[in-house]
Parts: structure tokens; sequence; C-alpha cells
């Protein structure tokens, strides 16, 4: 045995032997025995073979292949109950994957009934499937059908079933649903009237060459959206319901959102009051009421998936430029609800440490560094900046220096202001004492000042 094989045999006995324990007779049994040590050949989901060094099989699976109708002469099964022609054509298949050959060989049923078509034997459950049935076939519940795969086709190719091998399958009295008029059948692509149905041999060969599927490179779980159900894949087959034990709390989802995004953007996406929006920004559970005009209004907004795409959005959001906190912002601000509440003096800290912009004094001509929580460096500068006070009151053009204050003003609003007052100051519309006085009862001197400062330097140097 390769020494590869060897290795991965002792971690196989190593793994199974944590199984040992639940041995139901306590006699120090193994729960588990290897029989066999061989090679798998993977072709895709559910479908193996494990062959050993000698290219025998020793198992495979018969997904999908295991529902055709098996060849004339190769109709038994093996000691496990499997196909004996599919035993047959994984072997083939196996073998030319390993020694990695471009063509399929033939496979050894071929030898007798080389043209043989893909059919499928079942019978009726019931009332509904023998209405979408041919009426001339005569068919009633429970009775057995022979169906022929078409090739490329939408053709519905039934026939009652006669039983035996389907060697005359030719012969058989072929309807198609879909008109419940009498067909012929052939798989020679050379003939022109007849339906033309796809061979045995095809569809084994696409066993060993799956579909293509188009799978994501990466799958974020995000717990709010999880889902628990029930098993069923009838819900991926053909939309059948499927039983949902836990579904995807709303309620929480529309919490955390509007906890991350701002008022006004949350308001515009669900369609909800702003004082109910900042109920549940603080935490509080919204009513059922709520949830379901939220419901209404992502639908219309959004769309599809509009618990989703909310809580993208959210989490799409820039954080806070708090030295140390990552909490997200609003929609243009730059601080989070938790620092925004502290004192004016500490987030001019904060953005000095963040952004360097440095503290100078508001009177003109001087350069020292402002006082804590102060705009000039003395009381004489103070004097000297409060004298133009009368004079800054006044509009210039489109730009009051003095507007009324809000409560938050947005930085770029403030920035914006300053860049102003340099044009103003540089088009002999205000003095630069005014300006500086004007700049300095704003809520953010500092920010207005720097930009006044730099704004006022890349005009003087324009000029000259």
């Amino acid at each position: 045995m390769l020494p590869e094989k060897l290795t991965a045999l002792r971690h196989l006995e190593t793994w199974l032997s944590g199984f040992d324990p639940l041995n139901a007779f306590g006699d120090g049994t193994c729960l588990w025995e290897i029989k066999a040590v061989g090679t798998a050949v993977v072709f895709g989901p559910k479908r193996y073979v494990i062959c050993d060094d000698a290219g025998q099989v020793l198992a495979f699976t018969e997904h999908v292949i295991g529902a055709y109708v098996p060849p004339p002469g190769t109709t038994g099964r093996d000691e496990d109950g499997q196909h004996l022609w599919a035993r047959q054509t994984v072997q083939v298949l196996a073998q030319a994957r390993i020694s990695g050959q471009s063509l399929t060989p033939t496979f050894p049923w071929e030898a007798d009934v080389p043209d043989f078509p893909a059919l499928r034997r079942y019978s009726l459950s019931g009332p509904d499937a023998v209405s979408n049935m041919p009426p001339a076939l005569g068919l009633r519940a429970f009775s057995r059908i022979v169906q022929g795969i078409a090739y490329l086709s939408d053709v519905h190719a039934v026939a009652p079933d006669p039983g035996g091998d389907l060697a005359d399958w030719r012969d058989l009295d072929w309807h198609d649903t879909r008109t419940g008029q009498p067909i012929s059948v052939t798989t020679d692509p050379g003939e022109i009237g007849p339906v033309l149905l796809d061979t045995l041999r095809a569809r084994a060969v696409a066993w060993a060459r799956p579909s293509p599927r188009d799978l994501p490179e990466s799958v974020r779980l995000d717990t709010l959206l999880c889902r628990l159900v029930g098993k069923g894949g009838g819900a991926f087959l053909d939309g059948s319901p499927q039983t949902v034990l836990r579904d995807v709390d709303a309620a929480e989802v529309l919490s955390a959102a509007a906890n991350r995004l701002d008022t006004s953007a949350f308001v515009e996406a669900t369609g909800i009051a702003p004082r109910t929006a900042r109920r549940l920004a603080r935490g509080t559970r919204p009513r059922r009421s709520t949830v379901d005009r939220a419901l209404l209004g992502l639908a219309d907004s959004l769309g599809g998936d509009g618990l989703l795409q909310l809580l993208e959005r959210a989490e799409a959001r820039q954080t806070c430029r708090w030295p140390g906190c990552d909490l997200p912002v609003e929609s243009g601000a730059v601080w989070c609800r938790t620092h925004r509440r502290r004192s004016g003096a500490d987030r001019v800290k904060a953005r000095e440490r963040t952004d360097a912009v440095p503290r100078t004094c508001a009177a003109t001509e001087c350069d020292h560094p402002a006082r804590p929580r102060s705009s000039t460096c003395s009381e004489a500068c103070k004097r000297r900046v409060l004298r133009a006070s009368k004079r800054a009151q006044r509009p210039l053009g489109k730009l009051t220096l003095v507007p009324v204050r809000p409560a938050s003003p947005r930085a770029d609003d403030v920035e914006e202001l300053g860049r102003r007052s340099a044009r103003y100051l540089i088009e002999g519309r205000t003095t630069e004492d005014e300006a500086r006085y004007a700049l300095a009862t704003l809520d953010r001197p500092v920010i207005a000042i720097a930009a006044f400062e730099a704004e006022l330097a890349e005009l003087v140097t324009v000029s000259r």
C-alpha cells in the first residue's frame, strides 16, 4: 500500500474511534468497521465512485442515473441492490477519469443495444396525474407508464408500460401529453419525422460531467436574516411549500438598521414616522403594525429582499471620527450619536488629534496660539475682535457671516463658510477683523478659521 494511503487510513481509524463510546453493547468493540481502502473519484454532488487498486468498484452512488430503465440484457442487480448496468457504467467512467482519457470508452452494455434511449418508469399517483395524460391511452390511477426523455425538445412522450426489458421500445403506443396526439420516437438523428429521444449513453456520460453551477465566491452569515426551516427539497425543485419553524425577526432587523442609519435615510426607506424611527434607534422594539408598515415601505422603495438591502445600506455607513470609535454616523455627519452629545471642547480636541488643525488667535495680525476653549490668545485680542462685532453683523452679498447657529452644524458647511469669507476679503467686501470675528462665533470656530486661512493663503498666492 502506498505511504499516503497508509497515512489516510490512520487518520480515518483515529476519527472513527471517537464513535466507539456510542456502542450500545458496551463490549469494547469498534462501532465502525473499515472493510476496504480504495481511491475515490468524485464527479459532483452525490456522484462518486470508490475503486480498489485493481480498478474494481467498491462503492458508488446511483444518484439520477439509477432512475433510468436498464438496457436489455443487463437488467439485474448486484448483492447491494444496485443496478448491474450502473456498476459497469461508473467503473468505465472512473477508469477514464483516473487515466486522464478525453473520450469515454464504450460501455459493456452497448455491445447489444448501442442506441437504447433514456427511459423512465413510474406509476400515476392519483387523479391529478391521470388528468395530464392523453385520454386515448385509457390510463387510470396507479397505472404504470414509460416516459421517453426528448433531446432538445419540450415534447413529453409517454406510453403504457408493457413490462419486460423494453427491447421493443419503438413499437410502444407513444403519445405527446401536450397535444394528446400519437407520435413516433427514435434515437437516430438522421430521421426527420419521429421525435428524437436522448440516448442512455449520452445521459451516462453527462452524469460524470455535471452542469456548472453559479456559486458565490464566499458566503457571509448574518444571524439577523437566518430562517429555521424543515427538511424538504420541494421548495427548491417545484416551489412546493416548506415548513418554517422560525422565520426572520423583522422587528429586530428594523431596530438594528435604525440604530445604524440616520433618521432621514431610515424614514425614506421604510416610510414610517421620524418619531418612530428615533424610538427604534434607541432600542425600542416596534409593534406589529409598525413592522407591517415598514415592510410595505421597503417593498415599494427597495423591491424584493427589502430587509437584506436595508441592512446592507446600514453597514455601508461611515464610522465616527472620534479616536478609537467605530460606530456608524449619520449622512453628512462626522460624529456618532454618543460623541455628538459630548461637549464642544471635547469634540474640538478630538478633531485636533485626528486632523491636526492648528488653533491660532482669531485677531488680525496675531499668530499666537489660542487659549483653551477660546478663539483668542489674550483679553486684548478679544477686545479687538469684539470692537469689530457691529460691522460683522451685516450681510455680505448672498452670504451672512453671522447666521443663526444651528444645533449641530455640519463640518463641511463650516469649512465652506470659512472659504467664502476669504473670497469676500479678497474682493474687498469685508475686513479681516470682521471675517475672523464672524467665524469665531460659530459652533466650530477652529474648523472655520483653518479653512479661512488656507483659502486666503491660496488666493494670495494665485493673485501674486
